[in-house]
Order: structure tokens, then sequence, then C-alpha cells
């Protein structure tokens, strides 16, 4: 039987050890060895318990502290064909062999975590195990053509039997804990299990099922071929096929939606897509088991141990002990435990030691920006070492000064002449290597009417005193721009909005100075008539107490003030929108440049969001800021500790940011577009700064913890 086939139950733990990957105890040190005896093989991990389990010679396991080191040697009278760990109950359970004393194999034997003490069942089964830790129960196919999955009851080791089918030959299994389904592998077929019933389901494939795989995340099943892997919808039990060319076990980190099918190579599937890569190994690979806590996956070849990075895809390879077998995962300490039967040890590895050459995850994006108009550029890179990068001109490093920040970070902000056509890269250097991303090409174009920002909001919940809605905008040019202006409560209740502003008024302030008011809008026929021209959503109510202002207003600052007519709060949206008539702006005409919105952050609706749309023929790039410590040298009380600010375009999140970590790019458009200084590079305060083609977005401003408090938040146009 193939190690992979016989090592299914260990890879059944992954979505447990997952869900309690919030123990957080990492482990210290590189590789270092723990003699347990004679062909070591099975190996089985209890994050919560921090015990490793070996099964060595037949009848015995091992018993490792993973805090100390110590052994202990349990007489559990099984082989270890199949290991698995209920962390829940702290139950250990062995399949595939006969326990002392008794004479009619096959037994299933249960370990008591905390006594070590051994229970014999006679399951009626011989093969492999997977484990529903949430129903506490166990399943046993029995493999040679019994046609019989045996279920036991962790709670009472009572057994029950499920036919399958006369002359069916039951193989891998896998549960899916939230849907209390079992999937094994069956012939050309897979069975379906309900787990509440123990009706059985056929599936059939076409091809001959073997390792199975299941994300519970997802509701998808993934079967192992000889030529494919089959994803099977676990809703609707539809399959499609991924034509991989084999897959002999099969791997899912339902953290990061990622299946690896392993065979002579390990084939990388995207979840969402079906997309895989291929990862070329040196020799054949097996017993793999994933780490959803760092994103990491773990195989030995039988010569070493070689870690995968799930982000980028670079492997790197451990030398182990002689000839490692078998392999598990402790995500509660960061550790990897390797059973090397060669040597008769196990090798203990520290996740954080191990070196990986960088790698890219995120490509910089080509871009056409008008001619003087800066231009961002980003790239994602990891390893371990935190490689270093350095961005270069047309094969030329490029340093900061003269309108280039953050050539040597992630973040390249290119303002003014800087900004000039060419081919820019990245390249990430740690001492295990190098790496250098895709060229992205800039292009210069000539427009009129270039992008620019013609409606900005916020959303926010409003308070009393200083929590009310603030919401700041700046107009730039030589002339007065005509402005929309909206404070929005009742009006957001159709669109699904709890807990409504009953009666927002809006407060227009130049400087210290109340310029206008409106408390109710009153079924304005020319607000009406602009807000339609502008795309704002209908006010459907002309007696609704929604406010609103049309103004022609000088460039300078100006503050739109949103609070509770009558002292109540609520969830209030204001919006300020560039009511120039559509078609006829060019770039000599002012335009709007910044908004900023100070407010309350709380959970859920509650949170913070700025909206804003870019019109134009060109991207146009944007500093966005969520600030909270940052305020609390203003004197502004109560600001939220730890702000985290992401950015969607519809529902798309394609930028987030926690802790701005003192960026030089963020610096340096900060300084350029006026926005007052954060002093403290060390500050949980986070920014975004990012080309954007014309649309909409959002940046939605919460409290990373899930705490709550004061937050600014600001949108720039950068030049």
């Amino acid at each position: 039987m193939s190690p992979l086939y016989r090592m299914k139950g260990v890879a059944a733990g992954v979505f447990i050890i997952a869900a309690l990957a919030g123990l957080t105890t990492r482990a210290a040190g590189g590789v270092s060895a723990i003699a347990v005896g004679q062909y070591p093989s099975a190996i089985a991990v209890n994050p919560v318990t921090n015990k490793i389990y070996v099964e060595i010679t037949a009848d015995t396991m091992v018993v490792i502290d993973g805090a100390t080191g110590a052994t202990t040697t349990v007489d559990s009278g099984a082989n270890g064909s199949g290991i698995v760990v209920n962390p829940v109950t702290n139950k250990i359970y062995i399949t595939n062999g006969p326990f002392a004393g008794i004479d009619s194999p096959p037994f299933l034997v249960v370990i008591d975590g905390a006594t070590n003490a051994c229970t014999p069942i006679a399951d009626g089964s011989t093969g492999l195990i997977a484990l529903n830790s949430v129903t506490n129960k166990i399943y046993v196919s029995d493999v040679g053509n019994s046609g019989f999955v045996t279920v036991i009851d962790g709670a009472t080791n009572a057994t029950t039997t499920i036919d399958l089918g006369a002359g069916t030959d039951p193989g891998a299994l896998a549960v899916n804990p939230v849907t209390n389904r079992v999937y094994v592998s069956n012939g050309d077929n897979v069975d379906v299990i309900d787990g509440a019933t123990g009706a059985v389901t056929a599936i059939p494939l076409g091809v001959a099922s073997g390792a199975i795989g299941v994300n519970p995340a997802t509701n998808k099943i993934y079967v192992g071929s000889a030529s494919s892997v089959v994803v099977i919808d676990g809703a609707t039990n539809a399959t499609a096929t991924i034509s991989i060319g084999g897959a002999a076990g099969i791997f899912v980190n339902p953290a990061t939606n990622k299946i690896y099918a392993v065979d002579d190579n390990v084939a990388v599937i995207d979840g969402a897509t079906n997309a895989f890569t291929v990862i070329p190994m040196g020799s054949y690979p097996y017993y793999l088991s994933i780490d959803p806590v760092t994103n990491k996956a773990f195989l030995v070849d039988g010569k070493n141990l070689v870690a995968i990075d799930g982000t980028t895809n670079v492997m790197s390879t451990i030398a182990v002990g002689s000839i490692p077998d078998a392999i598990a995962v402790n995500s509660a300490t960061g550790t990897v435990y390797v059973s090397n039967s060669g040597s008769g040890s196990v090798s203990v590895v520290d996740e954080a030691s191990i070196p990986f050459a960088p790698g890219f995850y995120g490509e910089p994006g080509s871009q056409t920006v008008n001619a003087g108009s800066s231009v961002v550029f980003s790239a994602q890179a990891s390893g371990n070492p935190l490689p270093a990068c350095q961005w270069s001109y047309d094969g030329t490093p490029l340093a900061d000064g003269a309108g280039v920040a953050g050539s040597s970070t992630s973040t390249l902000y290119l303002s003014g002449a800087s900004a000039k056509p060419g081919f820019y890269t990245c390249s990430a250097t740690n001492s295990a290597g190098s790496a250098t991303s895709s060229a992205a090409t800039l292009a210069a174009a000539s427009s009129s009417t270039p992008g620019r920002l013609v409606d900005i909001s916020a959303r926010a919940l409003v308070g009393t005193g200083s929590n009310n809605l603030i919401a700041g905008y700046v107009i730039e040019g030589s002339a007065a721009l005509p402005v929309l202006i909206r404070s929005s409560g009742p009006a957001l209740g159709p669109l699904g909005i709890a807990g409504t502003l009953p009666d927002p008024r809006l407060q227009l302030y130049s400087g210290a100075a109340v310029v206008d008011g409106n408390a109710g809008w009153g079924g304005n026929a020319q607000i009406a008539s602009i807000a339609e021209a502008v795309g704002a959503f209908s006010w459907t109510s002309a007696t609704s107490k929604d406010s609103a202002l049309l103004e022609t207003q000088v460039p300078g600052s100006y503050t739109a003030v949103t609070s509770g007519a009558s002292g109540d709060t609520g969830i209030a949206l204001a919006e300020i929108y560039d009511a120039t008539p559509s078609g006829t702006w060019v770039s000599s005409f002012p335009r709007l440049v910044n908004i900023s919105a100070r407010a309350s952050v709380g959970t859920g609706e509650s949170a913070l969001i700025a909206g804003f749309v870019i019109e134009g023929s060109t991207p146009e790039t944007v500093l966005i800021r969520a600030s909270g410590p940052a305020l609390t040298p203003l004197n502004v009380a109560g600001a939220l500790p730890d702000p985290e600010i992401q950015l969607y375009s519809g529902s798309t999140v394609i930028g987030s940011n926690v802790g701005w970590g003192g960026s030089a790019a963020l610096s340096a458009a900060a300084k350029n577009v006026g926005a007052f200084t954060w002093s403290d590079p060390s500050s949980n305060d986070s920014a975004l700064l990012v080309t954007l083609s014309p649309g909409a977005y959002s940046a939605v401003v919460t409290g990373a913890s899930g705490d709550t408090g004061v937050s600014l938040v600001e949108v720039y146009e950068v030049p």
C-alpha cells in the first residue's frame, strides 16, 4: 500500500489543527533529534497538550512531551498504520493491528492522552481512519473488498457498521465536520455518508478514486486519481476534473483555499479557480503536512524534509535523520516533527529557523498616467530572513531623492519628472538567495481629462459633541466649483442599513465660520436634479429629514459637519460631489483634491467608510490614511488604538494595511499633499499609497483587534 494512503489518518487532522491555531506559543531553535527506538513510522500531534505520538515497532507507541522532549513508551498493541488525534477529547486512535491477548484482528486502539491507558476496540476494519471532532465520531474503512465502514462513538467506544455494497473496496476517507459528511473512495465512485443518518450516496467519477481531501470552509472535496484530481461540490455533488497528471495524495489548507496534490511532483491548486502550479521535486515526495498558521507545507522524500512557502511556492530543503518516513506539524508551537526509520529518531524542526529564498507573490503592474503625474509601483515578496528590496529603472538601481521615494522598499513612489516612461523592476535579496519581479512598464499619456476625484463620501456612526461626523474637503484651482453636499440618514434605511440617524443636520464651515446649513431637504427639485446628474443614489421621500446643500465654492478648505438635529445618534453618510456638468470638465478647471472624515469607529455597521470616485481617462495616484494614535498629540480624546484600513473595489479587497511602518514613500507623499505629519514610524496608524484606474472605491477603517475609538480617514489626490 502506498505510504500516502497509509497516512491519510494524519492528514485528516489538518482542519482540527487549523481550528486550534489560536494557541500561539512558538518553538525556538533549529533542528534537533529525539531518540525513540527502532523503525519509527506513523506520527501525529495533539496541539492542545503539545504531545507527539510516534509508532515504532509493532505494538509500541512513544509519546514525546513537546515542551521538554521527554519520552514515554506505551504498549499500544497496534502497529500504527494510521493515527488520528482528537484534541477536543484528548484521545488518540490507532488502526490496523491486533491488541495483545485478543486473537481476532483487526482492532482499533484508543489511547487516553491524559493517562496513556489503552483500550482495544474490535472495529471489524483493517484500513484507514478519519475523525469528526465536532460529533466525536471515528470512521475506519475496511480495505479488502468487505464493503464496510466502521463508525466508532468516541464517547462510548460503541461501534456500528455502514454497508457500502457487496464487493466494494472502501479506501481513503475524509470528513467535513461542518456538514457532517464522510467521503470514502470506493472504486470508480466516492461514497458520501450522512454522519447523522448513515445514509450513503454514491458519486460516480469515471476514474478510480484514491486519496481524498476536504475543504470545510468551501465545502469542496478533492479526489486523487492516476490522471487527475476530481473536485466535488459538497452542496450539489456535481464534479469537475483538473488534469494534473495524477495525485496519490491530497492535502488541503482551509485557511488559504490551496490544495496540494502530491505525486511525482507537487501540484498546488487554487481552490477558487482550479488553476494549478506544479512544483518540480527532485525525488518522490510523500507524507505532506500543512501548518495553516504559517502557511507552510512540509513533506519528506525519503532523504530530507522539504518545506514549501505557501505564499510563493519557494522550496527549502532541511537535513533531518536517516530515511525520514512520516511527518506531523504542531501549528500551536510552529514545530515540525519527522520520524526517521533509518536513525530511530524524531527530528524536531523549528519552522522559524527554516531559510527561504525570496519569492514574489505580488508583481508590479504596468501603468499609463498623464505626463507629469505621479505613479506608484508595488511588489510583495516574502522570504526568511525578510528580504531587502531594490527598485531599478531600465536596469539601473534607483535611489531616493529628486522625486523618488521608497526605492529600497516594497512601494516605489515617483513624482513629477522622476516618473519616466520605461521599465521598472523590484529585486528582493536575503541570505538564502534573490529574486527579481517581472518588469512593469510606465507609459505617459497626454490627456485634457486626466483622472480626478469627483465624488468623496464618508459613512460613520454619528454621536454627540465631538463625536459628530466631520467631513473636510479641499478645492484647488483658479475658479469656483459647483458642489453638492448631502447628509443621509433616513435615506439609508431602504439600502438595508440599520440604526440610521433619524434627523441629520448639515452645517457647512469655512474655517471657524458657518457659511450655510440645512435640516431637511424638503424635496428641493434642483438638488434632486443635480443628484441624478452626478450619479448619487436617489432620495425617494421629499419629506424625509435628510439634508443637502448646493454650493458654488471658491478654492479652499471646507468642513461639512453632520449631527443629530435633536441630539440623537445613528449611522449617517456625508457626500461631496463635483457638480461640474458632465463632459465639460478639462484639466484647467477647479477640482476636489482631498476629503477627510473624523468619527467614532465601532464594529460591524459602525465602521468608518470613506468612498471616492475617480473619473477621467487616466489613472490617478491617491494617498489614503487612517489615523488613530497620531490624533493623540492633537488633543483628540479616545483615539482608535490600532486602525486597520482595507481598500475595496466593489466587494473585492485590493489593498490593506495595519501599521504604516515609517514607509519612505508614504512620508514623501504625505509631505507633497500637505497632510499633517506622523512622527512615530512604529505607530499603529495605517496608510495606503496606490495608483488607481477610474472607478469607485471604498476605504474601510476598523479596529484591527476589534477595538473602538475616534479615527480620521483621509483621501488625497497625489500630484
